[in-house]
């Protein structure tokens, strides 16, 4: 009973604050001004101006693809690096040695599954930087680069 109630309490509360959250961020798509403005937008320019994005320009989709293909090489490489020197990395409390390059490249690919499909005990064990890197940037995907 107590269970139900905290998820009947949940779901009214994300209702709730899915008004507001839908208004704010129709605003931000909108590009109007939001709370927000003041405090992020510097910090977004600045971050357009390291880049060197023109942010009133459209991306082609060739563009788009261009950068994707760059983005997953450098996650590639971002990921057989960590895989590669682990055993030399803190935050390994089981110790898990380093991958050599082949195993590495095996493993590196953002599935638990090997490129022939089948499950591996080497890609169950991959360092701790690979798995929580894989569930919080990998998921952010390609962005508006130019």
């Amino acid at each position: 009973m107590l269970i139900e109630l905290l998820h009947v309490s949940i779901i009214a509360a994300c209702l709730a604050v899915s008004v507001y959250y839908g208004r704010y961020m129709a605003k931000v798509f909108q590009g109007q001004k939001n709370l927000l403005s003041p405090i992020i937008r510097p910090i977004e320019r600045g971050i357009y101006w390291i880049c060197g994005i023109d942010e009133s320009k459209e991306m082609t989709w060739k563009a788009y693809l261009g950068w994707y293909f760059v983005f997953e090489v450098i996650c590639l490489a971002f990921a057989l690096a960590i895989l590669m020197f682990q055993g030399v990395l803190p935050l390994n409390p089981h110790g898990v040695a380093s991958f050599r390059w082949d195993e590495a490249l095996n493993i590196a690919p953002p599935s638990s599954q090997t490129a022939n499909g089948r499950f591996t005990a080497a890609s169950a064990t991959s360092a701790i930087y690979l798995r929580c890197w894989r569930s919080s940037f990998r998921t952010s995907g390609a962005h508006r680069w130019e």
